[in-house]
């Protein structure tokens, strides 16, 4: 792929192993999420549509909202 990443991170995950782990953003189409891992030599893909994308922003934001109103009372 020769896009330039948006985030690039190092993450240990559940399984134990190390990914490194990029999304691209591949506007308008939405993004790709690449995981790699060094120890298997594995690289695991999701894309995700820009209508996905707009979905998880509106949860994560009913997330938020939720959470504050709990701190809250």
């Amino acid at each position: 792929m020769n896009k330039e990443s948006l985030i690039s991170k190092g993450k240990k995950l559940s399984n134990g192993l190390v990914y490194v782990i990029n999304v691209f953003d591949l506007e308008p189409s939405g993004v790709i999420i690449q995981a790699y891992s060094q120890m298997d030599s594995k690289e695991r893909i999701l894309p995700i549509s820009e209508k996905e994308v707009l979905l998880l922003i509106n949860y994560y934001n009913l997330v938020l909202f939720l959470y504050f109103i709990d701190i809250i009372t």
